[in-house]
Parts: C-alpha cells; sequence; structure tokens
C-alpha cells in the first residue's frame, strides 16, 4: 500500500507471486497498490515478476483511489519482463495494471517502457488484458470517469497497445509512441523522442537511453560487489570534476567506469587511501 512520493528508485530483483482461485493480487515492480495521491519520479524497474495473480505492473499494479486523486509517473522507466501465469483474468501493464476509482487519473510523462510482456491473452468469457503502459482503465462493469493521460510517452513496438482496455466513461489520450529498437539506440533516440537528455536520461551506444541517475549500472545487471565495500557517493554524472577520499570511492570509480568514459571530466584522490591492510 502506498500513498505520496517516490523518487529515484531503481528495482532489479525476481518477484514469484502465487495465489489460489485466481486470487485478488496486486503485485508491482516497485508498487504493489498505489491509494491516493501520489507522485513518483525517475524510477526504473529492471526486474521480473512471475504471477498467477489478477493485477500487476512493471511499476504499478493497481492504482485505485475514491477521491478524485491525481497520481504522476513522471521520467521513468521499464526494461523488466512480466510474466503471466493465468491469462484468463490477469490485468497486466507495463506500467500500471489497472486503473481503478472514481474520476481517478493516471498522469504518465517523458517516460519509457522498453520491457517484455508474456500474455497469452484472455480466456472465453473472461476480462483480461495487457498494454504496454496499463492494461486496463476502468473497474470492469462500474467505469467511474477514470482518465488516463500521457504526455512524452515511448514504448518499443510490441504485440499489444499502450492501453489493452477503457472501459465506456473512462477516456485516454493518444500520445504514446512506439519506435524500434533501432530508433531507440545511441543518438537516434535524442531525435526521435523528446525526453530530457540533459537531466535525467541518458543515451547507450547499443541499447536504448536509461536514466542518469542510474547510468553507473549496466540494463539487467546487479553490482558485482556482494560485501558492499564500494561508495557512489562521489558520483554526480553531471559534474565536472569528482573527487575520491577512500578506498570504497575508488572501488565504486571501477565500477561506473564500466559505462562513463569521463571524457572531460577530472576525477581527483584528495586523500591518501589505503587499499590493502
Amino acid at each position: 500500500l502506498f500513498r505520496g512520493t517516490m523518487d529515484s528508485v531503481y528495482a532489479n530483483g525476481i518477484l514469484e507471486v502465487h495465489v489460489d482461485d485466481e486470487g485478488d493480487v496486486q503485485a508491482g515492480g516497485l508498487i504493489g497498490l498505489a491509494l491516493g495521491e501520489s507522485a513518483i519520479k525517475n524510477c526504473w524497474f529492471d526486474g521480473t515478476i512471475t504471477t498467477n495473480g489478477r493485477k500487476f505492473g512493471g511499476i504499478i499494479g493497481t492504482n485505485v483511489t475514491r477521491s478524485d486523486a491525481k497520481v504522476s509517473i513522471e521520467n521513468s522507466l521499464v526494461t523488466g519482463t512480466l510474466n503471466c501465469k493465468n491469462p484468463g483474468n490477469s490485468v497486466v501493464g507495463g506500467f500500471c495494471g489497472l486503473l481503478q476509482g472514481k474520476n481517478n487519473s493516471l498522469i504518465i510523462k517523458d517516460s519509457l517502457f522498453a520491457g517484455e510482456i508474456n500474455y497469452l491473452g484472455p480466456a472465453d468469457g473472461k476480462i483480461g488484458s495487457a498494454g504496454t503502459y496499463v492494461g486496463r482503465v476502468g473497474y470492469p462493469g462500474n467505469p467511474e470517469g477514470e482518465a488516463i493521460t500521457f504526455q512524452s510517452a515511448y514504448s518499443v513496438v510490441t504485440d499489444y497497445p499502450s492501453v489493452q482496455y477503457i472501459d465506456p466513461g473512462c477516456t485516454k489520450n493518444s500520445g504514446v509512441k512506439f519506435l524500434s529498437n533501432k530508433e531507440l539506440t545511441g543518438e537516434l533516440a535524442r531525435s526521435n523522442t523528446k525526453l530530457d537528455f540533459a537531466q535525467y536520461w541518458k543515451t547507450q551506444k547499443a541499447d536504448c537511453p536509461i536514466l542518469r541517475t542510474f547510468s553507473h549500472l549496466k540494463k539487467g545487471a546487479i553490482l558485482e560487489s556482494k560485501d558492499e565495500n564500494y561508495s557512489l557517493a562521489w558520483y554526480d554524472p553531471d559534474a565536472k570534476v569528482l573527487e575520491l577520499k577512500t578506498a570504497e570511492d575508488l572501488y565504486g570509480l571501477y565500477i561506473v567506469s564500466r559505462d562513463d568514459t569521463f571524457k572531460g571530466k577530472t576525477v581527483k584522490l584528495v586523500a591518501d587511501v589505503v587499499t590493502n591492510n
């Protein structure tokens, strides 16, 4: 259950949720159930969700409220995998599974879906649905004016629309631009999108853009350090001068240098460092 602000969160894990009798479970890469006014900024889900539950999404499983609340997702990225083990009744969304609640609105802007959805489609007489951003807008049989708005939202080309199903009385603007993997690679991403590469996003030579805050991480990778004897507190991808003071900083430099060439930057060692005791 979540309400509030989530800023600069990266999740790379494996979530498996198995319930009996098609249980009404909400599973999300970052949030299972968002209830009330919420803002999600600069977040990235790069893990795997596998469930036979009914509502799940890369960022939020279900966004529900009864208080005319607004939920926003900005400058966020999904590169993870969503595996549906119960296609008959499941509602699956790359960002949000189900948007539900009287006059509830969800705004998604300056974001990218570049993940994978494995979904077989609804069984006969069932209400399952899957979308690269939202599985379904409006609770089945009881729509209450829910609305989804996209602003500068992008998705890799998949077998699914941005929103699979919109109940009568609910609304959606267009606003999602579908692009090939090639069109999102390297400098092509700058010309094909309106993402803010100066502040939030960073291009990759052979892959889709990633968030600058997490540019020291490789997509789909977990840091090799198991003892956590490293520090990235010194690292600012936009700074021209960076200072290292500890052995942990040096190890952090090793990790970051996999993806940052430090061209045009100065890295200084400003204190004596003991690397072996």
